[in-house]
């Protein structure tokens, strides 16, 4: 339960603090597109609450070898989606021309289902059917703190909204790469390297 709250604070913190250097207007843009981006990962949150009971009566000793099988088929896909991101820009652009700016940020936030995704369906799954919670919360709460600080930075010295966008993609980004690869190490499973 803390870790997902922490969880929601990576992106909860960013939020209130351009809600409180930018106009509503800005903050709006700027929910709207994390809002589409929460869209795609409540279907891939979907498919994780079904992997997790049959990875939790899968025999431990398959679970490293199950786990490079569905990585090497969910990193394709995922990286395949940032295809459709072009069309979806299109159709939304003609549908909401006045949200021209939300658009422009979907293409810098967009990479977050690619993290977030994997982050939901894979590593937090895995480390739940193995009982390691604690590497969750602790991959979240190391998160939370590099997003306070790199997000405080971004917002109220250099007051850049697209600087602070970047933020949340690579705090999110980290995020991924930093409990796979405690994920990894508790598995004891080589993996190619990968983004």
């Amino acid at each position: 339960m803390i870790s997902n709250i922490v969880s929601m604070l990576i992106l909860g913190i960013s939020r209130l603090m351009v809600e409180r250097q930018w106009s509503i207007e800005t903050f709006g843009k700027l929910s709207f597109t994390l809002s589409i981006s929460n869209m795609f990962m409540t279907f891939i949150n979907a498919v994780g609450v079904v992997m997790f009971p049959l990875l939790r009566r899968s025999n431990k000793e398959s679970l490293p070898l199950l786990y490079i099988k569905l990585r090497n088929v969910f990193v394709p896909i995922t990286y395949g989606i940032l295809i459709f991101f072009y069309p979806i820009k299109l159709i939304l652009n003609y549908w909401l021309p006045e949200y021209s700016q939300s658009l422009f940020f979907m293409g810098i936030l967009f990479p977050i289902v690619i993290y977030e995704g994997r982050m939901a369906l894979l590593v937090s799954t895995y480390l739940k059917a193995i009982r390691k919670e604690k590497i969750i919360l602790l991959s979240n709460v190391i998160t939370l703190v590099i997003a306070s600080l790199f997000s405080f930075v971004s917002v109220f010295i250099f007051k850049d909204i697209y600087l602070t966008i970047i933020v949340i993609v690579f705090s999110l980004a980290f995020r991924c790469m930093f409990a796979e690869n405690l994920l990894v190490d508790v598995m004891h499973i080589k993996l190619e390297p990968q983004l």
